[in-house]
């Protein structure tokens, strides 16, 4: 994404990405406009991965998952297969890692759950949600923030 940049000659100007030169008062309401949208955005992404991850916490299959005794794991793990989410959170806590930091990996515990129809319409809300951040984070040229944001949605 081609950015301004301030004017090496004059502190008032600013050189536009195909190399025009504004005033910097001029265009300074579009690059704070610009600024917080791009922090609104990024916000309301934090907030749909964190609708999931939360949803994903608060279900008795990961709860179960997480009251294995560590030292038991190992006779546990072997009891699913490599790709499950089971496999996936106990191989998490058997590294150390937080399996949150691939919540793509965490949407299939979602698919063995029932939920109520209020439920379902949160999480196609959420999914929703997700759709728009994604194709505004692209257009603005944040194409890993949409990437991130895109391996949360439900319904894929």
């Amino acid at each position: 994404m081609k950015t301004y940049k301030p004017s090496q000659e004059d502190s008032t100007m600013i050189e536009s990405p195909d190399g025009e030169y504004i005033l910097k008062k001029d265009i300074q309401p579009i690059l704070d406009t610009f600024n917080k949208i791009k922090e609104e955005l990024l916000s309301e992404k934090d907030y749909a991965i964190d609708f999931i991850k939360n949803l994903i916490k608060s279900l008795n299959a990961y709860e179960e998952l997480q009251d294995i005794p560590f030292e038991q794991i190992d006779l546990h793990i072997n009891n699913y297969n490599s790709d499950s989410y089971e496999f996936y959170f106990l191989s998490c806590r058997l590294s150390n890692k937080d399996p949150f930091n691939n919540i793509g990996s965490c949407i299939p515990l979602l698919y063995d759950q029932n939920f109520d129809v209020e439920e379902y319409r949160e999480i196609g809300k959420n999914d929703g949600i997700i759709y728009i951040l994604c194709r505004l984070l692209n257009i603005i040229g944040f194409e890993k923030e949409a990437k991130e944001i895109s391996k949360a949605i439900y319904t894929q």
